[in-house]
């Protein structure tokens, strides 16, 4: 519901935005510019008003909205050997959540589209991983002929897996080695939304010949590239594997990108909409 009302405000808000700056100068105005004052004070002394323009005034000043032609969502969760049950089965709720919300955002874009105009598409991908990685749901743009409800649905059984270790770097690279150089540019233009969500119940393995860790990189290579990158730790977990988490994802960092959500894994799904919410708050048609 929370991101029904944001796919709302995207749809129906306006795409253009009035700012006001203040400007000179004016016969009259609410505001006194001082040091133009000083200098036509000689005019003033003189009684010759007409001729005196010493105020400012607040101009309203219309900007248009910087908007994307394509959101792009990725989904990662963590398959490895320490996920149990009641992790798995939040897991897959956040990802069937997420990726049948995004699929109504992308249904209603379509809806609209002869009123709006817009070019706005939102596809989603999601992905497993432990000791390897697996793609458990494609791009849209890249199966064109599957409907991506029937995607979703054919998710659940690859995310029974039981992959292994904590290796969330090897994924993490894919992501980014599949970027083509057309995408890149694109996401740094603004034409491209690129957003990564990452859940685990652990630390990232860590190869100790490496510093900073070999998932540090990773996410620094994604960072590089203009990606929207984000983490959610989830479950019981020890003090090693949160100085792990941190020092991938938070340490260091001019903004914190990995969010500690604890045993208390219902709060998933609201943190991760959050995360939604926060980058896709300013878009507009």
């Amino acid at each position: 519901q929370d991101l029904s009302r944001l796919w709302d405000r995207i749809i129906f808000g306006s795409s253009r935005e009035i700012k006001y700056k203040v400007e000179g100068h004016f016969k009259t105005g609410p505001v006194l510019d001082i040091q133009k004052t000083i200098r036509e004070w000689p005019t003033i002394e003189k009684g010759d008003m007409e001729k005196v323009r010493v105020m400012k005034r607040r101009l309203p000043e219309e900007q248009l909205i910087k908007k994307p032609r394509l959101i792009r969502a990725r989904l990662v969760g963590d398959l490895s050997g320490s996920m149990d049950a009641k992790k798995q089965h939040v897991l897959e709720q956040c990802m069937v959540l997420l990726l049948s919300s995004l699929y109504e955002f992308n249904s209603r874009l379509n809806l609209e589209r002869s009123r709006t105009k817009s070019n706005l598409e939102v596809d989603t991908e999601a992905w497993a991983f432990g000791s390897e990685y697996q793609k458990i749901k494609p791009l849209r743009h890249d199966n064109p002929y599957q409907d991506d409800r029937a995607a979703m649905i054919q998710m659940f059984e690859k995310l029974q897996a039981n992959l292994g270790y904590t290796d969330d770097f090897k994924v993490l690279d894919q992501i980014n080695d599949v970027l083509s150089p057309e995408d890149r540019e694109d996401i740094k233009s603004g034409e491209i939304m690129e957003i990564v969500l990452e859940v685990t119940d652990g630390g990232s393995t860590v190869n100790q010949s490496l510093d900073p860790t070999r998932a540090r990189q990773s996410v620094d290579a994604l960072l590089a590239s203009e990606v929207i990158s984000r983490a959610f730790q989830i479950g019981a977990v020890n003090a090693d594997e949160i100085k792990t988490f941190n020092a991938v994802w938070n340490n260091g960092r001019e903004k914190k990108l990995g969010e500690i959500v604890g045993e208390n894994i219902a709060n998933l799904l609201p943190a991760m909409t959050a995360v939604l919410k926060e980058y896709l708050g300013s878009v507009r048609l």
